[in-house]
């Protein structure tokens, strides 16, 4: 998986502008960071929904990339929800 996580940081032209990238990915699974600043923060000082659908759509779309693409017989991915997780140093973890 090594060279799809690197392909995608380099060439996702979303994920460069956005400033996420994909840190580790299994079969049905992936891990995927932003590092947030303040523009992606709403005025009540939490990360904005937007981003957090945005971190959510790449996490989950890589994840199911990599379940085809390793088992045409995939019907199931597991998506966890970014909901109770942290955000540190203006890293989503």
């Amino acid at each position: 998986f090594e060279r799809f996580i690197n392909d995608f940081n380099k060439g996702d032209n979303f994920g460069v502008k956005n400033k996420i990238r994909l840190v580790s990915l299994f079969r049905g699974s992936s891990h995927v960071e932003m590092d947030a600043d303040e523009s992606d923060f709403n005025y009540m000082g939490s990360l904005h929904g937007g981003a957090i659908f945005l971190i959510s759509d790449i996490a989950a779309g890589t994840a199911v990339a990599v379940a085809i693409k390793t088992d045409k017989n995939a019907h199931n991915v597991d998506v966890k929800s970014l909901q109770n997780k942290l955000i540190e140093n203006g890293a989503v973890l």
